[in-house]
């Protein structure tokens, strides 16, 4: 019996700890971000070459894939993954965290299956297959893979994922640090407002004192040159007085009395001087008090001149009350930006190259971008972060035909259909985002396992007036250039011709899209067509053939 082929290949998608086995698959172009590759196969013997075909598959009736946890016995809790046989030869699924391609022809089975959550990646898996051999005996073949351990991640791929995390976590602390920088700096400016208003108030009480003083000591000189005047003209005319009538009885008078009249005069010159000396003294202290006042307040004027521009930073006298008002203050800001800054990482708000998102969305591992404050569009979109570097905003994507794209022109206009499935994002978002910028294309596309992608370096869609007219630029792909032939054609539904036939595209082709006359490309055609109504890209499959996957997704440039 031919053992199936059964190969995993695991590497590490953010925090995957799944086994690493480098498998090299250009088949897949984003498989090398997925965190597994789980491929079964099982080829058929040609007869006609084989002399020996006995116990090798001559025809295939199905070929499945179960997973089973690690921690259940041989047989217990297997669940079916997915499987072709020849009632459903093809598959191309998309569901749980996993993209799944099969195909059942006259040479093989075989079933790819692409894992990107940590559980899928650490599970086991058994490949079976149903069938006879070229004597017609049926044939069951099955073969197990089961992990065995945990290996080492990536460098290449652990060096970068921590690169990513230090950058934004460089930023968040730049932003934290800014925040924290710009609350001290309003609260030094507000202590610096406060002292300057009681300086101020100071200044003004210490303005009205100098006024006082300076009236006071103008009273006290003005009052003490009065009294010293006057006591001074008294004693001098008592004296006068005096001395006169000492002169008239001077000649009857004894020796002694004229002697005593000569002291008391000299006496009273010598007691008018010191009281003079006594009286400028105090108005000489009075004076000195007033000029070291205008002295302080001409310090204080000088202080308030310098908290104006600012020179002066007066040191914070906080008491426990306001360390507490800090504390708590510095509490809620961090607490704001570290939300923000976790809700940015956790939940992006833009589409941009090089972006590691840590959560996808639904069932589908692309992240889901919401409209915000932040975002430049108003309506929610699928990122995809896995391919090409990432950063491609997903515009429409065709995997289980679930979904009917025969509309008219108000449907493809608004979009419909499911973001975790088949839809289209809408011809007035897709102008709405192509407008904000030069943006490039990218179609990947699969038919029965085989892969193939388009790129366009330009593409836009005009507005409605201009009947959302197509432009794309230079090709380069595997796919072939189909697209290039609606260049410059505008938009037509079943309800809207304006197409360049002599009658309606959108009718036959099942779909609607940029139907010159008619179409060499054609992706929103009827799912599963076996003639000209398919989805059609010629370059990639014949026109009576319909891919079984597409996804079209645009990234600005510029």
């Amino acid at each position: 019996m031919d053992k199936i082929c059964l190969t995993i290949a695991l590497c590490f998608f953010l925090c995957c700890h799944g086994l690493e086995l480098n498998l090299d698959n250009p088949g897949l172009p984003t498989a090398q971000t997925s965190c597994g590759v789980l491929t079964c196969e099982e080829r058929i013997v040609d007869n006609n070459t084989s002399s020996d075909a006995i116990g090798l598959f001559s025809s295939i009736a199905s070929l499945k894939i179960f997973k089973r946890n690690r921690n259940d016995s041989i047989g217990e809790r297997s669940i079916l993954l997915a499987s072709v046989s020849t009632e459903t030869p093809n598959l191309t699924l998309v569901t749980n965290d996993v993209k799944i391609f099969g195909v059942l022809d006259d040479k093989q089975a075989k079933i790819q299956v692409e894992l990107f959550k940590p559980d899928d990646c650490q599970s086991d898996y058994s490949c079976q297959a149903f069938g006879v051999d070229s004597q017609g005996e049926i044939l069951s073949s099955i073969i197990k893979h089961k992990q065995h351990g945990q290996q080492t991640r990536s460098p290449v791929d652990r060096y970068r994922r921590i690169k990513d995390r230090l950058e934004q976590l460089e930023r968040s602390v730049h932003d934290v640090t800014e925040s924290l920088n710009n609350f001290v700096f309003q609260y030094r400016t507000n202590n610096r407002l406060t002292s300057l208003q009681k300086k101020t108030e100071e200044l003004e009480r210490g303005q009205r004192v100098q006024t006082e003083h300076s009236l006071l000591i103008e009273e006290i000189s003005g009052t003490m040159d009065e009294i010293g005047s006057d006591l001074q003209n008294r004693l001098l005319n008592s004296f006068l007085s005096t001395e006169r009538e000492g002169q008239d009885s001077v000649s009857d008078a004894p020796q002694g009395c004229r002697e005593f009249g000569k002291v008391l005069a000299t006496t009273s010159t010598t007691l008018l001087e010191s009281m003079n000396r006594e009286l400028h003294q105090i108005i000489d202290s009075a004076q000195n008090n007033q000029l070291t006042l205008t002295k302080q307040i001409k310090s204080l004027n000088e202080s308030i001149g310098s908290l104006q521009h600012l020179d002066m930073k007066p040191p914070l006298e906080y008491n426990i009350s306001g360390l507490k008002y800090i504390v708590s203050e510095i509490k809620v800001k961090a607490a704001t930006v570290f939300q923000s800054i976790m809700m940015d990482i956790f939940r992006p708000t833009v589409c941009e190259k090089g972006m590691v998102p840590f959560f996808s969305h639904g069932s589908f591992p692309y992240p889901l971008i919401y409209p915000s404050t932040q975002s430049k569009f108003k309506f929610p979109y699928l990122c995809d972060s896995l391919t090409d570097a990432g950063g491609w905003i997903v515009i429409q994507r065709r995997s289980t035909g679930n979904v009917d794209f025969h509309r008219n022109w108000v449907d493809y206009r608004n979009g419909f259909g499911h973001l975790d499935g088949d839809f289209w994002l809408g011809n007035d978002n897709i102008h709405a985002i192509t407008r904000t910028g030069t943006y490039e294309l990218r179609v990947d596309l699969r038919y029965k396992g085989k892969s193939a992608f388009a790129h366009y370096s330009h593409f836009s869609v005009s507005d409605e007036l201009s009947k959302f007219t197509l432009r794309v630029g230079k090709y380069s792909g595997t796919a072939g250039n189909s697209l290039a032939y609606h260049n410059n054609c505008a938009f037509t539904t079943i309800d809207r011709d304006n197409d360049r036939a002599s009658f309606n595209c959108a009718h036959g082709e099942k779909g609607g899209w940029w139907f010159d006359d008619c179409d060499r490309a054609n992706l929103n055609g009827n799912w599963g067509g076996q003639d000209n109504s398919g989805m059609e890209w010629d370059g990639f499959i014949s026109t009576l053939r319909s891919v079984d996957f597409s996804e079209m997704k645009i990234r600005n440039v510029g």
